[in-house]
């Protein structure tokens, strides 16, 4: 089965220190999210960065931008729990847990 995807837009802290790139807190990840995607027709968001602690944000964000939200973490999660056999739904963390 194939696929297309088009990707929109892409936004960046562009920090390459990864020390300093853990310390960029959730209100800076939520503040950059809805500012550079509120005005956006859009399906999906991947915030991407294994140090920006954003799990959290994904039901937020989700419920505030109309749109699906996930992490690299969020999906490393869901698909490890899927592997090991683990199908539990958990509605209260966002759509990718819901199946």
């Amino acid at each position: 089965m194939a696929y297309e995807y088009s990707i929109a837009k892409s936004v960046a802290f562009s920090e390459i220190d990864d020390n300093r790139a853990g310390k960029i807190t959730t209100a800076s990840i939520s503040d950059a999210a809805i500012d550079e995607f509120s005005r956006e027709k859009i399906d999906l968001i991947f915030i991407s960065y294994t140090s920006l602690r954003a799990f959290e944000l994904v039901s937020i964000l989700g419920d505030k931008l109309q749109c699906k939200i996930t992490t690299s973490k969020h999906g490393l999660a869901w698909h490890m729990l899927r592997l090991s056999g683990i199908n539990d739904k958990h509605s209260d963390k966002e759509k990718l847990f819901k199946n």
